[in-house]
């Protein structure tokens, strides 16, 4: 699947679909795209070479945006106070 997913730009796409940067200039002019133009999620890429067709998982994207709410528990010797949290015996 040659699709455009939320989060990718054209330069992820090409590098996804073929695996090698030499690539992205002529898929550029391939699809009549910039390499910093912003891609509709949904738009076809076309390349010359697919390199990664024979793999089935796609990579993940647009995790580094997304916020959690997962809290972080500070703990440690950084974090220990003598007769408080850090016993001694």
């Amino acid at each position: 699947m040659n699709k455009v997913q939320q989060g990718q730009t054209f330069l992820d796409m090409v590098l996804q679909l073929t695996g090698d940067f030499s690539e992205v200039i002529e898929a550029s002019l391939l699809n009549d795209k910039s390499l910093s133009e912003d891609v509709a999620i949904g738009t076809e890429i076309t390349v010359k070479m697919q390199a990664t067709s024979m793999m089935s998982n796609r990579p993940a994207t647009a995790i580094m945006g997304m916020q959690t709410n997962i809290p972080i528990e500070r703990g440690g010797i950084g974090y220990m106070e003598i007769g408080k949290t850090f016993k001694v015996n």
